[in-house]
């Protein structure tokens, strides 16, 4: 139903080198006052943590609001107490455990929420792996949806890897909103399931949604493109929709296995704003920007490292069939021997919402960046690619600033042999 955009990182050592012997200048210019210290990653690290919102929080009341608790009705699974919703109202719920069985609810999802439904809002987004706050998870190898299974059209719930196929199966979902909502101050951790699976998505949006003080954790992915490309949480539709001190954290406990693909993503959206988010241990990349035009991420972290030797590819920020965004003070913590964020286009034109914009040679802004050295030579690395094979737009090398918006900031550009832009 929903679209997952094929990527490709580049996906080793050997790669990255082949481009600096092809004519790339990694390693010609002096260190950056921007680059970051093995002391400053931790405290940037420190800084993303403190930007999140609370893990408790007070209930909201009012018109319009209605208490899960008045919906519920005994036997009810937490889609069907949702279902009961007779009217556009937004749903809180109390502190506790919303736990689900397989992905059995309405588009293969583990908690279906009604179109009709304008959001949920929770309790607090508790710890990882802690008691408090509201948690939506699903029952462990609870799902009958891998080792082959098959829906009633013959599909494979789980696809097999071919680089375009996404995986479908998703923890908590909501698709073709009635009106735009809101979703606070809640958590969606996976468990084991035995095979891939989203964690959660809002497909087709009415307007803006607000997403804010969520923590998205422990869903599953294997690969950097789909289907095993899965991820934490995925907004698409019409309206500027704001991200806000959101979390997505690949593991389900502290210092547990990284389990996670990719962390937020942004797709076929105009005008959408990422800020004070914080993405980390995640097997491929952390943001993603698909198909999405004039957003905007703001003190934000991408930290790339934290996946240890699960990681795949890249690993960071991911601009793919994109134009008009701007990154302001994004810390992006890569993997040594990659790059810190990929900017790619192609001819393809934005057709959606009565917005009509060709993203080819599409503009790309970073102001105040932060990053770490990831080839000894203190050098922000952006890469500019061919995804699809079917051509490479991308001319004008993305602007970057210091703190002033004014002074331009030296970096390396990975885009037809590599070079130093000034």
């Amino acid at each position: 139903m929903s679209s997952v955009s094929r990527r490709r990182f580049l996906t080793s050592t050997a790669a990255a080198a082949g481009l600096v012997a092809a004519g790339g200048t990694l390693g010609a210019t002096p260190a950056s006052a921007d680059v970051l210290s093995a002391s400053a990653v931790d405290t940037a690290r420190a800084r993303a943590k403190s930007l999140l919102g609370p893990a408790q929080t007070t209930r909201p009341t009012g018109t319009d609001y209605i208490r899960y608790e008045d919906l519920y009705r005994s036997g009810d699974s937490v889609g069907g107490a949702l279902a009961r919703l007779t009217s556009p109202k937004i749903v809180t719920f109390p502190e506790g455990r919303f736990s689900c069985r397989d992905f059995n609810s309405g588009y293969l999802a583990g908690i279906a929420v009604p179109a009709l439904c304008r959001g949920i809002v929770g309790s607090g987004r508790g710890t990882l792996g802690g008691s408090t706050g509201t948690v939506f998870t699903m029952d462990a190898w609870s799902s009958r949806k891998g080792n082959g299974a098959r829906d009633g059209s013959g599909h494979l719930y789980v696809p097999a890897q071919d680089g375009s196929t996404p995986c479908q199966l998703v923890l908590l979902k909501q698709a073709n909103q009635k009106a735009p909502a809101v979703w606070k101050n809640f958590q969606v951790v996976g468990s084991e399931q035995g095979h891939i699976f989203n964690a959660f998505q809002v497909f087709e949006t009415a307007g803006a949604n607000q997403f804010d003080n969520l923590l998205i954790a422990g869903w599953s992915g294997n690969d950097g493109a789909p289907p095993g490309e899965t991820y934490g949480l995925a907004v698409s539709g019409k309206g500027a929709h704001t991200v806000t001190r959101v979390e997505a954290d690949g593991r389900r406990t502290i210092g547990g296995q990284v389990f996670g693909a990719m962390g937020i993503t942004f797709q076929n959206s105009s005008g959408a704003t990422f800020r004070s988010c914080y993405s980390h241990h995640m097997r491929c990349a952390n943001f993603v920007m698909f198909q999405s035009l004039d957003g905007k991420m703001v003190d934000c972290t991408s930290d790339a490292a934290s996946a240890g030797s699960l990681g795949i590819g890249n690993g960071g920020i991911n601009l793919e069939r994109t134009a008009g965004w701007t990154l302001t003070n994004s810390v992006m913590i890569g993997r040594s021997r990659k790059v810190h964020l990929s900017h790619s286009n192609d001819n393809w034109t934005y057709n959606r919402y009565g917005i009509t914009k060709s993203v080819s040679n599409g503009s790309l802004k970073l102001v105040n960046p932060g990053y770490n050295d990831l080839w000894g030579n203190n050098q922000l690395v952006i890469q500019s690619w061919s995804p699809y094979g079917n051509g490479d737009t991308v001319r004008t090398p993305p602007l970057v600033l210091k703190s002033d918006g004014v002074t331009h900031l030296p970096y390396n550009w990975q885009h037809n042999g590599g070079r130093i832009v000034y």
